[in-house]
């Protein structure tokens, strides 16, 4: 049995987030569309509302943002129970299709 995820917390954006500055090979919203199963605009909107709730900066574009000091204190803080996102690396996109400071 697959577990699918209602809602994506404000939390797995930000750790979607953090993994993207890590990896620098996908999109936050590529990574949270993979892990939670939810179509992109799900994902899309669930990073506005990250911004709105001032955890996620960004100028242009959401998907080129950054987290702010809050979104990083969210991650530090202990988790409440519910479901995390993994982030693995994706086979298919390879590191040098998408620019290393984008994310």
């Amino acid at each position: 049995m697959e577990f699918v995820v209602t809602e994506i917390s404000d939390r797995q954006v930000c750790e979607a987030y953090l993994h993207c500055d890590m990896l620098a090979s996908e999109w936050p919203y590529d990574l949270l569309m993979r892990d939670s199963g939810h179509p992109m605009r799900f994902c899309v909107e669930a990073m506005s509302r990250a911004k709105r709730h001032g955890l996620i900066g960004s100028n242009a574009s959401l998907r080129s943002g950054w987290l702010t000091e809050a979104g990083r204190a969210l991650l530090a803080s202990k988790p409440l129970s519910g479901p995390r996102i993994t982030i693995t690396p994706s086979k298919e996109t390879p590191p040098s299709t998408r620019p290393a400071a984008s994310c």
